[in-house]
């Protein structure tokens, strides 16, 4: 391209090179408006994704009792899996400690490692009335309730800490009703005495108290406050010392304290494994210790607990199953020693 002045006009004049010049300058791609259409549509497609993601979300979070929760029914007596959470607060496993595992309300079954017994089908059984889910856990009784020789009897530091939420086949006594709250019972009380080794002289001599041991078991309601409360009856009304009243915590262990002469008598209630190995003492030996009997015990604060369990044992206990549950005392764990369905349950 050259400039020329002429008369004072700049005149412009384009020459072969400035087209060639003009050539050689780059063009605007040919697809662009194709490239923007493209990912607008990429962009709507992942709104609609977005979209459908979030309604599936709400969908699935405003329906309730979809979540099922299995326990399998080998774990310790486990609920059968037929249960179902509801998706409110019954969401939570309930968990029920069982202590006793030498009768045939509640024991260890060798061949399965499981427990097995008639606290074990309750339990189960009111769960399932109830549609609940829960758990049996076996641990020590004193983790229920705690009796040691010399100390107050307290409440156990697995139900004080809420390692479970009840304790099931548990009596309910004046001292453990200051600390606890109780179910309704399931069961009859057992009657308590004296227990002396079989042939001695001490079947008939138990009033004459003055200086006799008298063994009783760690947590069990037959205690030594039951005995002083009972005093009138052996001292006339002299309470029991410490060093009179021998804790054990195993009913094995006592037995062989009486057969061996280290103590003079065991204090439990006729079905336990004392009253099996030892004989009852003669006369009028009945000594009342419990306000009723066998229950689930749980904290003052576990009302939710405590309703529900009441209203579907009530249900249970309307029906045969429940005299099905007594009979299996006999039928299924009468193997075991302990309680007969006529003395133990409401039939």
């Amino acid at each position: 391209m050259h400039m020329h002045v002429v008369g004072g006009e700049v005149k412009v004049q384009r020459t072969e090179s400035s087209r060639s010049d003009r050539s050689t300058q780059p063009l605007a791609p040919k697809m662009s408006g194709e490239n923007g259409r493209i990912q607008l549509v990429l962009v709507v497609i992942a709104l609609v994704v977005a979209i459908a993601a979030l309604v599936v979300a709400l969908v699935g979070l405003s329906l309730k009792g979809t979540t099922q929760i299995t326990i399998p029914d080998y774990a310790n007596g486990g609920v059968p899996s037929s249960l179902s959470s509801s998706g409110t607060s019954s969401d939570k496993i309930w968990s029920i400690a069982i202590g006793h595992a030498n009768y045939n309300e509640a024991y260890i079954d060798e061949k399965t490692g499981t427990l097995k017994g008639f606290l074990i089908d309750i339990a189960n059984a009111v769960c399932k009335y109830g549609n609940k889910n829960c758990r049996i856990v076996y641990d020590v009784w004193t983790h229920c309730w705690n009796s040691e020789s010399g100390q107050v009897s307290r409440g156990g530091t697995g139900l004080m800490s809420d390692w479970y939420d009840a304790c099931t086949g548990w009596y309910g006594t004046y001292d453990r009703y200051r600390t606890f709250t109780f179910s309704d019972p399931y069961g009859r009380g057992d009657p308590e005495s004296l227990y002396a080794k079989p042939g001695s002289p001490l079947v008939t001599s138990w009033r004459e108290m003055a200086g006799k041991k008298i063994g009783i078991l760690d947590g069990w309601w037959t205690d030594e406050i039951c005995l002083n409360r009972n005093a009138d009856r052996f001292t006339s009304g002299t309470p029991f010392t410490s060093d009179r009243v021998i804790h054990y915590a195993q009913p094995e262990d006592l037995v062989e304290a009486v057969m061996n002469g280290d103590i003079d008598y065991g204090f439990q209630s006729e079905s336990g494994y004392i009253a099996q190995e030892l004989q009852r003492v003669e006369g009028d030996p009945v000594i009342p210790c419990a306000v009723h009997g066998p229950s689930t015990m749980t904290r003052k604060v576990n009302q939710e607990f405590l309703n529900w369990w009441n209203e579907a044992q009530k249900r249970l206990m309307a029906t045969t199953e429940y005299k099905r549950i007594c009979k299996d005392l006999e039928e299924e764990h009468g193997h075991i020693p302990g309680q007969t369905a006529n003395n133990y349950c409401f039939i």
